[in-house]
């Protein structure tokens, strides 16, 4: 695929994921697609690597958590073969009561049009603070 190609499967992810859309997110997902955000799961639960089945969890948290959606916006790109390297905001109405706002780098392979690994990169201690313990 071309490099705007794969910046577009990244691009419908983020839409997915703003809009609350669950399946149309894991949809962009191959099944043997591996998230990871780094961190150590006894501190984090999202922290480490997750497989679709868990990557499908997640999402469904973050639309309860969320129920307006997760806004994500692009700031920039960068694409090379495979890859798509993206700089990105966020921000969401969490339901008790805060605004979730965080800043990520993500790294994504990307195979037969959809993602097969994410590596993200993101203030997970402002996870922490704003979502798990408010």
């Amino acid at each position: 695929m071309s490099n705007e190609a794969n910046k577009q499967v990244v691009q419908k992810l983020f839409e997915y994921v703003s809009a609350n859309n669950v399946d149309g997110a894991v949809g962009t997902l191959t099944d043997d697609c591996i998230w990871t955000v780094p961190g150590r799961p006894e501190r984090l639960a999202l922290a480490g690597p997750m497989d679709k089945k868990a990557i499908t969890a997640l999402f469904g948290t973050i639309g309860g958590a969320m129920p307006t959606g997760l806004k994500i916006k692009a700031k920039s790109f960068i694409c090379e073969d495979d890859w798509v390297a993206v700089e990105a905001t966020s921000t969401g109405q969490v339901v008790n009561g805060r605004t979730y706002q965080n800043q990520y780098h993500f790294a994504m392979k990307i195979r037969d049009g959809k993602i097969a690994q994410v590596n993200e990169y993101c203030d997970t201690l402002n996870i922490k603070e704003v979502l798990i313990d408010p």
